[in-house]
Protein backbone atom coordinates (compact mmCIF):
# COMPACT_ATOMS: atom_id res chain seq x y z
CA UNK A 1 0.00 0.00 0.00
CA UNK A 2 1.32 3.44 -0.64
CA UNK A 3 1.77 6.64 1.53
CA UNK A 4 -0.83 8.42 -0.29
CA UNK A 5 -3.01 5.37 0.10
CA UNK A 6 -2.03 4.84 3.76
CA UNK A 7 -2.99 8.35 4.62
CA UNK A 8 -5.99 8.18 2.67
CA UNK A 9 -7.35 5.82 5.00
CA UNK A 10 -6.54 7.23 7.39
CA UNK A 11 -8.44 10.38 6.98
CA UNK A 12 -11.90 7.65 6.29
CA UNK A 13 -11.28 6.34 9.37
CA UNK A 14 -10.78 9.50 11.46
CA UNK A 15 -14.02 10.63 9.40
CA UNK A 16 -16.31 7.85 10.38
CA UNK A 17 -15.13 8.03 13.75
CA UNK A 18 -16.21 11.64 13.58
CA UNK A 19 -19.63 10.70 11.98
CA UNK A 20 -20.89 8.09 14.54
CA UNK A 21 -20.55 11.38 17.60
CA UNK A 22 -23.79 11.34 19.21
CA UNK A 23 -25.83 14.60 17.81
CA UNK A 24 -26.47 15.61 21.23
CA UNK A 25 -23.06 16.24 22.21
CA UNK A 26 -22.56 18.99 19.31
CA UNK A 27 -25.60 20.83 21.01
CA UNK A 28 -24.07 22.45 24.46
CA UNK A 29 -21.04 23.56 22.98
CA UNK A 30 -23.82 25.18 19.73
CA UNK A 31 -25.65 26.99 22.63
CA UNK A 32 -23.09 28.22 24.84
CA UNK A 33 -21.26 29.89 21.39
CA UNK A 34 -24.27 30.95 19.89
CA UNK A 35 -24.95 32.69 23.38
CA UNK A 36 -21.47 34.29 23.51
CA UNK A 37 -22.04 35.92 19.75
CA UNK A 38 -25.05 37.05 20.48
CA UNK A 39 -23.74 38.88 23.53
CA UNK A 40 -20.85 40.02 20.95
CA UNK A 41 -23.52 41.11 18.18
CA UNK A 42 -25.45 42.81 20.88
CA UNK A 43 -22.77 45.18 22.38
CA UNK A 44 -21.56 46.19 18.85
CA UNK A 45 -25.20 46.36 17.13
CA UNK A 46 -26.00 49.95 16.80
CA UNK A 47 -22.73 50.35 14.65
CA UNK A 48 -23.54 47.54 12.39
CA UNK A 49 -27.78 48.38 11.94
CA UNK A 50 -27.23 52.16 11.23
CA UNK A 51 -24.89 50.72 8.60
CA UNK A 52 -27.42 47.95 7.29
CA UNK A 53 -28.04 47.61 3.47
CA UNK A 54 -24.95 50.50 2.85
CA UNK A 55 -23.15 47.84 0.55
CA UNK A 56 -25.73 46.72 -1.60
CA UNK A 57 -26.81 50.18 -1.97
CA UNK A 58 -23.51 51.19 -3.36
CA UNK A 59 -23.74 48.55 -5.44
CA UNK A 60 -27.36 49.20 -7.59
CA UNK A 61 -26.08 52.87 -7.53
CA UNK A 62 -23.17 51.46 -10.19
CA UNK A 63 -25.50 49.16 -12.05
CA UNK A 64 -28.01 52.02 -12.82
CA UNK A 65 -24.99 54.30 -14.01
CA UNK A 66 -24.16 52.00 -16.35
CA UNK A 67 -27.43 51.29 -17.74
CA UNK A 68 -28.00 55.07 -18.20
CA UNK A 69 -24.44 55.21 -20.32
CA UNK A 70 -22.73 56.52 -17.09
CA UNK A 71 -20.02 54.16 -17.44
CA UNK A 72 -19.23 50.98 -14.67
CA UNK A 73 -16.74 53.78 -12.82
CA UNK A 74 -17.26 56.61 -11.04
CA UNK A 75 -16.27 60.01 -13.78
CA UNK A 76 -13.62 60.50 -11.10
CA UNK A 77 -11.73 56.75 -11.45
CA UNK A 78 -10.67 57.15 -15.28
CA UNK A 79 -10.12 61.18 -15.52
CA UNK A 80 -6.95 61.32 -13.47
CA UNK A 81 -5.24 59.97 -10.50
CA UNK A 82 -7.35 59.78 -7.38
CA UNK A 83 -7.51 58.40 -3.86
CA UNK A 84 -9.32 54.87 -2.97
CA UNK A 85 -11.95 55.27 -0.62
CA UNK A 86 -14.45 52.91 0.82
CA UNK A 87 -17.82 53.43 -0.53
CA UNK A 88 -17.31 55.88 -3.29
CA UNK A 89 -15.08 54.09 -5.76
CA UNK A 90 -16.19 50.94 -7.68
CA UNK A 91 -12.97 48.76 -6.98
CA UNK A 92 -15.39 45.59 -8.75
CA UNK A 93 -13.99 44.22 -12.31
CA UNK A 94 -16.44 44.47 -14.64
CA UNK A 95 -17.44 40.45 -14.33
CA UNK A 96 -19.30 41.99 -11.24
CA UNK A 97 -22.00 43.65 -13.44
CA UNK A 98 -23.33 39.91 -14.06
CA UNK A 99 -24.25 39.86 -10.29
CA UNK A 100 -25.34 44.01 -9.98
CA UNK A 101 -27.51 44.27 -13.39
CA UNK A 102 -29.99 42.17 -12.14
CA UNK A 103 -30.91 43.97 -8.70
CA UNK A 104 -31.13 47.21 -10.83
CA UNK A 105 -34.50 45.99 -11.46
CA UNK A 106 -35.37 43.09 -8.79
CA UNK A 107 -36.42 44.10 -5.26
CA UNK A 108 -34.01 44.62 -2.71
CA UNK A 109 -35.03 42.01 -0.01
CA UNK A 110 -34.43 39.42 -2.88
CA UNK A 111 -29.77 40.25 -2.24
CA UNK A 112 -30.56 38.61 0.79
CA UNK A 113 -32.73 36.05 0.74
CA UNK A 114 -31.64 34.35 -2.63
CA UNK A 115 -27.96 34.13 -1.34
CA UNK A 116 -28.58 33.41 2.31
CA UNK A 117 -31.36 30.73 1.36
CA UNK A 118 -28.22 28.93 -1.36
CA UNK A 119 -26.14 28.74 1.53
CA UNK A 120 -28.56 27.39 3.88
CA UNK A 121 -30.09 24.87 1.61
CA UNK A 122 -26.44 23.53 0.65
CA UNK A 123 -25.30 23.66 3.91
CA UNK A 124 -28.69 21.27 5.00
CA UNK A 125 -28.39 19.26 2.11
CA UNK A 126 -25.02 18.23 3.08
CA UNK A 127 -26.20 16.98 6.73
CA UNK A 128 -23.22 17.97 8.20
CA UNK A 129 -21.74 15.28 11.04
CA UNK A 130 -22.34 17.06 14.44
CA UNK A 131 -19.19 17.90 15.31
CA UNK A 132 -19.58 20.45 12.49
CA UNK A 133 -21.58 22.40 14.27
CA UNK A 134 -20.26 24.40 16.95
CA UNK A 135 -17.59 25.49 13.78
CA UNK A 136 -20.47 26.63 11.64
CA UNK A 137 -21.92 27.97 14.68
CA UNK A 138 -18.77 30.21 15.53
CA UNK A 139 -18.44 31.15 11.43
CA UNK A 140 -22.25 32.54 11.09
CA UNK A 141 -22.52 34.54 14.51
CA UNK A 142 -19.02 36.01 13.78
CA UNK A 143 -19.30 39.95 13.94
CA UNK A 144 -17.36 39.98 10.61
CA UNK A 145 -20.33 37.54 9.22
CA UNK A 146 -22.97 39.53 10.90
CA UNK A 147 -21.32 43.02 8.89
CA UNK A 148 -21.44 40.99 5.91
CA UNK A 149 -25.21 40.00 5.85
CA UNK A 150 -26.23 43.64 7.39
CA UNK A 151 -24.67 46.00 4.84
CA UNK A 152 -25.26 43.27 2.27
CA UNK A 153 -21.52 42.50 1.05
CA UNK A 154 -21.21 40.44 -2.50
CA UNK A 155 -19.05 38.36 0.05
CA UNK A 156 -22.61 36.83 0.71
CA UNK A 157 -23.13 36.35 -2.88
CA UNK A 158 -19.66 34.68 -3.11
CA UNK A 159 -20.57 32.36 -0.12
CA UNK A 160 -23.36 31.29 -1.81
CA UNK A 161 -21.65 30.86 -5.02
CA UNK A 162 -19.06 28.62 -3.08
CA UNK A 163 -21.82 26.29 -1.92
CA UNK A 164 -22.98 26.18 -4.66
CA UNK A 165 -20.05 24.94 -6.58
CA UNK A 166 -19.80 22.32 -3.94
CA UNK A 167 -22.68 21.26 -4.71
CA UNK A 168 -23.57 21.45 -8.31
CA UNK A 169 -19.82 22.44 -9.64
CA UNK A 170 -20.41 25.34 -12.18
CA UNK A 171 -21.82 28.18 -9.84
CA UNK A 172 -18.20 28.82 -8.61
CA UNK A 173 -16.86 30.47 -11.86
CA UNK A 174 -18.70 33.27 -10.67
CA UNK A 175 -17.38 34.01 -7.62
CA UNK A 176 -14.75 35.66 -9.86
CA UNK A 177 -16.83 38.67 -9.68
CA UNK A 178 -14.93 39.38 -6.36
CA UNK A 179 -10.71 38.54 -7.52
CA UNK A 180 -9.83 38.10 -4.14
CA UNK A 181 -11.31 34.95 -3.44
CA UNK A 182 -10.49 33.72 -7.26
CA UNK A 183 -8.70 30.36 -6.53
CA UNK A 184 -12.40 29.01 -5.02
CA UNK A 185 -13.84 29.57 -8.42
CA UNK A 186 -11.88 26.35 -9.49
CA UNK A 187 -14.08 24.40 -6.98
CA UNK A 188 -15.66 22.00 -9.82
CA UNK A 189 -12.87 22.50 -12.24
CA UNK A 190 -13.02 18.72 -12.57
CA UNK A 191 -16.48 18.87 -14.11
CA UNK A 192 -18.09 19.54 -17.45
CA UNK A 193 -20.39 21.96 -16.34
CA UNK A 194 -17.97 24.12 -15.14
CA UNK A 195 -16.13 24.20 -18.33
CA UNK A 196 -19.12 25.37 -19.89
CA UNK A 197 -19.76 27.91 -17.32
CA UNK A 198 -16.54 28.98 -17.32
CA UNK A 199 -16.63 29.57 -21.44
CA UNK A 200 -20.12 31.42 -21.20
CA UNK A 201 -18.39 33.32 -18.51
CA UNK A 202 -15.22 33.98 -21.03
CA UNK A 203 -17.86 34.98 -23.65
CA UNK A 204 -19.49 37.79 -20.96
CA UNK A 205 -15.89 39.52 -20.81
CA UNK A 206 -15.60 39.57 -24.32
CA UNK A 207 -18.83 41.52 -23.82
CA UNK A 208 -17.17 43.69 -21.69
CA UNK A 209 -14.47 44.55 -22.77
CA UNK A 210 -14.99 48.15 -23.18
CA UNK A 211 -15.72 47.82 -19.37
CA UNK A 212 -12.58 46.36 -18.81
CA UNK A 213 -10.82 49.05 -20.90
CA UNK A 214 -12.08 51.20 -18.05
CA UNK A 215 -11.29 48.92 -15.73
CA UNK A 216 -7.32 49.57 -16.52
CA UNK A 217 -7.13 52.84 -16.61
CA UNK A 218 -9.38 53.40 -12.79
CA UNK A 219 -7.14 50.62 -11.78
CA UNK A 220 -3.89 52.73 -12.96
CA UNK A 221 -4.89 56.22 -11.98
CA UNK A 222 -5.35 54.44 -8.43
CA UNK A 223 -1.89 53.49 -8.08
CA UNK A 224 -0.46 52.55 -4.84
CA UNK A 225 -4.05 53.12 -3.09
CA UNK A 226 -5.68 50.64 -4.48
CA UNK A 227 -6.26 47.43 -2.26
CA UNK A 228 -4.10 44.81 -2.22
CA UNK A 229 -5.22 40.87 -1.96
CA UNK A 230 -5.24 41.64 2.25
CA UNK A 231 -8.19 43.97 1.60
CA UNK A 232 -10.60 41.21 2.61
CA UNK A 233 -8.85 38.56 4.98
CA UNK A 234 -11.93 38.93 7.75
CA UNK A 235 -14.15 37.62 5.15
CA UNK A 236 -13.09 34.19 4.67
CA UNK A 237 -14.75 33.42 8.17
CA UNK A 238 -18.22 33.38 6.21
CA UNK A 239 -16.56 31.95 3.08
CA UNK A 240 -15.66 28.70 5.65
CA UNK A 241 -19.11 27.70 6.24
CA UNK A 242 -19.94 25.78 3.67
CA UNK A 243 -16.75 24.38 3.12
CA UNK A 244 -16.75 23.36 6.85
CA UNK A 245 -20.47 21.54 5.66
CA UNK A 246 -18.91 20.26 2.98
CA UNK A 247 -16.02 18.38 4.93
CA UNK A 248 -18.65 17.43 7.51
CA UNK A 249 -21.00 16.03 5.04
CA UNK A 250 -22.27 12.53 5.49
CA UNK A 251 -20.56 10.08 3.27
CA UNK A 252 -23.80 8.35 1.86
CA UNK A 253 -24.76 11.91 0.58
CA UNK A 254 -21.04 12.77 -0.31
Amino acid sequence: MTRRAVVMDRARSIRLQLERVPPRWGIAPVIGIVGMLIAVVITIWDFLWFQRGTDWAFYVIQARRFLDGGGFYEPFQVAGAYAVESGVANLYPPPALLLFLPFAFLPGPLWWLLSIGSIAAVVVAFRPAPWSWPIIAVLCLAPRSIQIVLWGNTTLWATAFVALGLRFAWPSILVLIKPYFAPLALIGIRHRSWWLAAAAFAVANLVLLPVWADYLVAWRNAGSTWPSLSYSPGDVVMLAIPLVAWLARRTETA
